[in-house]
């Protein structure tokens, strides 16, 4: 009869942590909020960017020939750039000001924004400087908005 006690006890106690576990799981499926949707969306568009800034030295001549000729316009240049630093400041400034208080994402922002907006003003266009500075610019906006991420993961008031 006591191990019949003890076993029943044994179950609840190991029971507990896996129903535990569940509703941990859970929460955390649901807590995918607005400011992560705009951080995956921020890295997403930041990483494209970057993408299109490395690519198009390379492929400026092979494009049209395939059809993808509009990926050369400066418009899609400016779109992407303003897309990366616009979702970066909706989505990085609000989760510092109100979340996480780590300067790390925002200077990693301030330092990708401020060089692709020096670059695209400084630089000449079509230059092999300002194609590898956009690029990099790009890749430190995506990095920030990761970083942002994984600190709100990480702290328990984003939750």
């Amino acid at each position: 009869m006591s191990r019949r006690l003890y076993s029943g006890r044994l179950r609840q106690v190991l029971t507990v942590p896996k129903r535990e576990k569940e509703e941990i799981a859970l929460s955390k499926s649901e807590a995918i909020t607005a400011g992560n949707r705009l951080d995956r969306l921020g890295a997403a568009a930041s990483l494209a960017c970057a993408a299109h800034c490395a690519a198009m030295p390379l492929l400026i001549g092979l494009l049209p020939l395939v059809g993808l000729g509009f990926l050369t316009d400066e418009r899609i240049e400016l779109a992407l750039a303003g897309l990366s630093i616009g979702v970066g400041s909706l989505s990085l400034i609000p989760n510092y000001a109100r979340k996480h208080r780590h300067l790390r994402p925002l200077l990693l922002f301030a330092f990708g924004a401020g060089l692709i907006i020096a670059m695209r003003l400084l630089a000449e266009e079509g230059s092999r400087l300002e194609a590898l500075s956009m690029a990099l610019g790009a890749v430190m906006i995506a990095c920030a908005h990761l970083v942002n991420l994984r600190l709100c993961r990480s702290c328990a008031s984003c939750h």
